[in-house]
């Protein structure tokens, strides 16, 4: 993913979240976005707030129907990559 896209991501994902979670002055301050082991952070807890989030690790990512998470999406690009394809493919009454 280039910067580009990083960004249009990193952009859907603040507006997932909302601003209670993310601010313009965390990432703009402090260059915090959701490639930061921080950002991780913000999202990982977020995410398992989400009432989708079994369905995301059911079905989701990498390794379908097992409630375990891979490993290698313990990463902040790969775990921000993997939210954002499956909040962008997923229907919103899920």
């Amino acid at each position: 993913m280039n910067e580009r896209e990083r960004m249009k991501r990193d952009k859907f994902l603040i507006e997932e979240i909302g601003s209670e979670r993310w601010n313009d002055y965390d990432r703009t301050e402090h260059g915090n976005t959701f490639s930061s082991w921080r950002g991780f952070g913000q999202l990982w807890g977020w995410a398992q707030r989400q009432g989708w989030w079994n369905h995301f690790v059911l079905h989701g990512i990498k390794y379908p129907n097992t409630r375990a998470i891979p490993q290698e999406i313990i990463h902040p690009d790969r775990f921000a990559d993997a939210v954002y394809s499956f909040l962008k493919e997923t229907p919103d009454d899920i």
